[in-house]
């Protein structure tokens, strides 16, 4: 019995051995098996999420849920086994620590799970036959416009027109109610355009509300005056509007469509109707509105709701958009998804047109007669589902930001890559670039709305609209989850999570949180800003081992755990803005998969990882802002894939755990893009190797590239740098260039005769801090050249510019740009100029070739003509700069001589008496042109266009030519010594909105003509100790601010003070 007994448990461990023997001969067929089991899943995925949200079959959507859980379990899998397997080739510690037979045991444990979820989805399999789940291709993609269609409003039409053509009353307001997107403002245009309508009233006027416009009774009748004049009005008089509107509705039947309206005030209706009661019998205001308050309190008639379009109006609405003539698909699975789009868009005509637009021209095959949504679609002669999966999967993941979230558009593609969903057709492309495709795709098909650009024209970022997100929700299903305060369940099968709860704040929502162990996502808002305990950092990385991106930014860590080398399938982490943090953790080189490290703002970080090298697929190095970083890591330079790396510290010396990196590092580092700014360049002496190893003319990604030296105490070697600075030339196609510190005496060899040629594309320079430098090169030709810094140049004397192109040097790089002809205005793009603390600078003049320098004179060719923004601080010997005659936007003067601006004038007036000499040949021939119509002094003056003006630091206002100031909106004066009375000519600036006077301590009385500012909003008095009152009326003024006026304070006292009655009316006093 017991030889029996013994004999079963032998034949039972070697029968459970045998197994395991068996699945770990076969672990490598079962990895691939499971690989082109995932192949075939997601084309399974594809149909099968089309059917189950167009039948609304309980047991399909269950069976796709499990088959979408099973496939991300597959990829987590598949994930972690390669990862491993990389680790352990690579990485010595690993190999020791996995030693042979926990080897073993590991692939055993992964066998196991491969097998477990094989057999899940062949059951899976199993019960896709039950409901008719078949493979099929994408179908072609191609972009066509459709024109603006109307459908199933003719009943609300005929409604709302037969209230309209009703006379009885004398003044009716007809509210229409209804929900963003459901076609309010079309049906109002319709009614508007209508023919009945158009002959029954008079006058009929169009007036937009905005949503930043503020409910106000001068900016109706202002929109009003503009629509009927066909012009822009600034800051008309109220009493010309009220003149203006009773005019021409006096006597006459009108139609006012109010489109946008949310007030609920009953005062301001009251005072807007009050303005329109001069018309005719029968007059009509129609508004349209999301508030049913806001249109019982205006409406004489009750609210007209307007309700979203049935599902057969909506189905019509579809099909004339997306489908061939309207006509319905003939392909069933077409049928269906159309359908599916009618369920998510509920009636708003506006979201139908949305998804709709973004539906292609005609197939080849015209007798399908259908077209398919770009963003989800894509061109295919084959079986390749898988760009249409991940763009959908794109779409779905932007279910996470909020409403009204901004969107930065390369963090979302970072997201979208630490995802797997950025797929490439060939190898050649970055995956950075595909997910701009993908991007603006969805950008194009208008799923985003685009919110910011750069001066390059790029999109920085973007939002969605509201109707698009509950779109982009649906699509995601359970998959994606923000989590707030009202969360009552968290669904432990989601992958992805915004938590915008504190997690200290609910420990139900945590211990839900830490349930979801299949975790992919965990951001944090935006905005966020908070404090994680270590206790909940620790749990959050060793319960979701599965995770690709975790954002933990401003979250006040002061030491990143350990634990965090464990997240082995980690692609993007977001450590930002925690100020705390002094070193990394060295296990967070073990993350093999890491793509994106976010370390901006960690003020306190000292070093970098020691062996970053390690992270062989990191893309993107954030460390901007990392203002403590000592010097870079030996190594970094084998990182080739690295493409942001925004700055680049130059170490001194040996660093105390090894070896730094020197310049040598950024040599191989090709791929750079964006900005690269080089700090503590005095550390390199030329006569070392690492003197020309920066190879920056082979880097032509880089859009800005900054060069700073140090500040060094004691002697300096200017032909060190000198020498350094001619190695660091950058690729043509940068197009910022900056140089600070440097403390060479002249500028290299390609910033002189040759940067026309050279850099040709550049925006923008910085030169600062080159305090030993006596010259600058000439940069009048650089046609693509726009804002222009040069400050703290303490030994530049004169800056001289060429009147003739430079000639050709040694091009090097693609830029491809040809020069403009010689002929080319100098400065011809520059809009911004600031000269800041250039102490001897006396003058900026052309130099012309062949004349002596007896005659170089300040020529009247020499100008900046589209001058807008022009900065001149600290520049008190500064008597001739060339003529600004466009300057629109700002202009700031401190610490210069009245000489400059009488400069200015002397060749304004040069230039008019030069224009009419050589024009006095064509007045014989030509008898239209005369003196007379050449245009005045004061149109010609430097500041008829400005908007600001900021002058400090001078003796008097004496040389500005006050009277031509007519768009001047914001004058600060600051520390003007002989100021005793404003200029009278001051008043003229009619347009005024700010005035600020600070520090003018002979300054005696505000003048009674200020009254006469009309326009004025906002004055500010500071530091005035002699100013003993304020103008009698003042009445416009919406803001005042005295501060250190001890005359002024006393007589302003609330109540008690002498001027107080002046000053009651205002809305904000702040007086101190």
């Amino acid at each position: 019995m017991s030889e029996s007994i013994l004999e079963a448990i032998v034949k039972h461990v070697v029968g459970g051995f045998s197994l395991q023997i068996r699945m770990l001969r076969d672990f490598d067929d079962a990895i691939e098996k499971l690989r082109n089991t995932i192949y075939t899943t997601q084309a399974q995925l594809l149909d099968a999420e089309d059917k189950h949200a167009t039948t609304g079959d309980i047991a399909l959507n269950h069976w796709v849920e499990k088959l979408k859980d099973a496939f991300n379990d597959a990829e987590d899998l598949l994930d972690l086994v390669s990862s491993t397997d990389v680790m352990t080739k690579m990485d010595k510690e690993v190999r020791i620590f996995f030693s042979c037979s926990k080897q073993l045991t590991f692939r055993l444990k992964m066998a196991q799970k491969v097998n477990a979820i094989l057999e899940r989805l062949n059951d899976i399999e199993i019960e896709r036959l039950i409901f008719n789940i078949d493979l099929r291709k994408p179908p072609v993609m191609r972009s066509g416009d459709k024109e603006e269609l109307v459908f199933g409003r003719e009943d609300d039409k005929k409604a709302i027109t037969k209230v309209l053509l009703d006379s009885k009353d004398n003044l009716s307001v007809i509210p229409i109610v209804g929900i963003r997107g459901v076609g309010k403002t079309l049906l109002a245009q319709l009614i508007f355009k209508d023919k009945n309508v158009e002959n029954h009233f008079n006058l009929r006027l169009w007036v937009c509300l905005s949503v930043s416009d503020v409910f106000d009774v001068k900016l109706i009748l202002k929109k009003m005056v503009e629509y009927l004049r066909r012009i822009s009005l600034e800051n008309p008089p109220m009493d010309k509007l009220q003149s203006f509107v009773r005019e021409n509705i006096a006597g006459k039947r009108y139609l006012l469509v109010l489109d946008g309206v949310c007030n609920e005030d009953q005062v301001e209706w009251l005072s807007l109707k009050k303005e329109l009661m001069g018309g005719d019998r029968g007059s009509k205001i129609l508004i349209t509105t999301r508030s049913f308050s806001a249109g019982e309190i205006a409406g004489t008639t009750p609210p007209y709701v307007l309700k979203g379009l049935s599902e057969e109006q909506s189905w019509s609405l579809l099909c004339h958009v997306a489908f061939e003539e309207g006509r319905e698909p003939l392909r069933p699975e077409v049928l269906e998804y159309g359908r599916e789009i009618v369920k998510i868009c509920r009636g708003l005509p506006s979201m139908i047109k949305l998804m709709g637009n973004g539906l292609s021209a005609k197939r080849p095959d015209a007798s399908s007669g259908i077209k398919t949504i770009e963003p989800f679609s894509e061109s295919s002669t084959h079986c390749n589902f898988l760009p249409v999966l991940k763009r959908k999967e794109c779409f779905a993941y932007c279910s996470l930001f909020p409403e009204d979230c901004i969107i930065d558009k390369m963090t979302l593609i970072k997201l979208w890559m630490a995802q797997g969903f950025i797929h490439s057709s060939n190898g050649n492309q970055h995956m950075e670039d595909v997910g701009d495709e993908y991007f603006m795709s969805l950008l194009r098909n208008s799923l985003f709305l685009e919110f910011k650009k750069d001066e390059w024209g790029n999109v920085l970022s973007c939002r969605m609209d509201d109707l698009i997100r509950d779109a982009a929700v649906f699509v995601a299903g359970t998959g994606s989850t923000i989590i707030d305060m009202k969360a009552e369940i968290i669904n432990k099968r989601s992958r992805h999570f915004l938590f915008c709860s504190s997690l200290h704040s609910s420990r139900e929502l945590l211990d839900q949180l830490l349930k979801a162990k299949k975790l992919r996502t965990f951001l944090l808002p935006t905005q966020y800003k908070g404090r994680l305990d270590k206790a909940i950092i620790d749990k959050l990385i060793s319960r979701f081992k599965y995770l690709r991106v975790l954002d933990l930014h401003d979250s006040g860590i002061e030491m990143v755990p350990p634990s965090i080398g464990n997240l082995l399938l980690l692609r993007y982490l977001d450590l930002s803005g925690n100020e705390d943090i002094n070193l990394l953790p060295t296990s967070i080189t073990r993350l093999l998969n890491l793509q994106t490290l976010k370390l901006s703002s960690c003020v306190n970080l000292k070093e970098l990882p020691r062996d970053i090298w390690k992270l062989v697929n990191l893309r993107h190095l954030e460390i901007g802002g990392c203002k403590s970083l000592a010097h870079m890591p030996d190594g970094l330079g084998q990182l080739t894939t690295l493409q942001t790396l925004p700055l680049f510290v130059i170490g001194k010396g040996t660093a105390s755990l090894g070896k730094t990196g020197g310049l040598s590092e950024l040599m191989g580092l090709n791929n750079l893009r964006g900005e690269l700014t080089i700090l503590n360049l005095g550390h390199i002496k030329i006569d070392t190797s690492e003197s020309n190893a920066a190879n920056l003319e082979s880097k032509g990604f880089l859009q800005a590239v900054r060069l700073q030296w140090e500040p060094i105490e004691g002697d300096v070697d200017p032909a060190n740098d000198e020498a350094l600075l001619e190695t660091l030339r950058p690729h043509p196609n940068v197009a910022l260039l900056g140089i600070e510190g440097y403390m060479g005496l002249n500028f290299p060899s390609w910033m002189k005769d040759d940067i026309f040629w050279c850099l040709p594309n550049l925006v923008a320079i910085n030169i600062s801090r080159c305090s030993k430098c006596q010259h600058l090169p000439s940069l009048s030709h650089l046609h693509c050249l726009k804002t222009l810094y040069v400050g703290e140049l303490t030994s530049l004397e004169v800056i001289e510019e060429r009147d003739h192109e430079p000639s050709r040097g040694n091009l090097v790089g693609g830029s491809g740009r040809q020069p403009a002809p010689s002929s080319a205005v100098p400065f011809s793009s520059l809009k911004e100029l600031t000269l800041y603390k250039l102490p001897n600078l006396t003058g900026w003049r052309m130099r012309r070739e062949g004349v002596t320098a007896k005659n170089q004179q300040f020529p009247l060719f020499l100008s900046f003509p589209c001058l807008s923004k022009l900065s001149i601080e600290h520049c008190p010997n500064l008597t001739s700069m060339p003529l600004f005659l466009n300057l629109e936007e700002d202009l700031k003067l401190t610490d210069v001589r009245r000489e400059l601006l009488q400069q200015q004038s002397m060749m304004v007036k040069q230039t008019i008496a030069t224009s009419l000499t050589s024009s006095t040949s064509l007045s014989s021939s030509s008898s239209s042109f005369s003196s007379s119509s050449f245009p005045s002094f004061s149109t010609y003056s430097p500041f008829a266009k400005l908007k600001s003006l900021h002058i400090a630091s001078i003796k008097d206002l004496d040389g500005i030519q006050w009277q031509s100031l007519r768009n001047l909106r914001s004058l600060v004066l600051i520390t003007i010594s002989n100021l005793v009375y404003l200029p009278d000519e001051i008043q003229y600036a009619t347009t005024l909105q700010h005035l600020k006077i600070v520090n003018c301590s002979n300054l005696m009385t505000v003048p009674e003509w200020m009254s006469n500012l009309m326009s004025l909003q906002k004055l500010e008095i500071s530091q005035c100790p002699n100013l003993t009152s304020l103008p009698d009326e003042i009445y416009h003024l919406q803001k005042l601010i005295i501060s250190d006026c001890p005359k002024l304070l006393e007589r302003s006292h609330t109540e008690t003070g002498v001027d107080w009655p002046k000053i009651a009316h205002i809305s904000s006093l702040h007086i101190t």
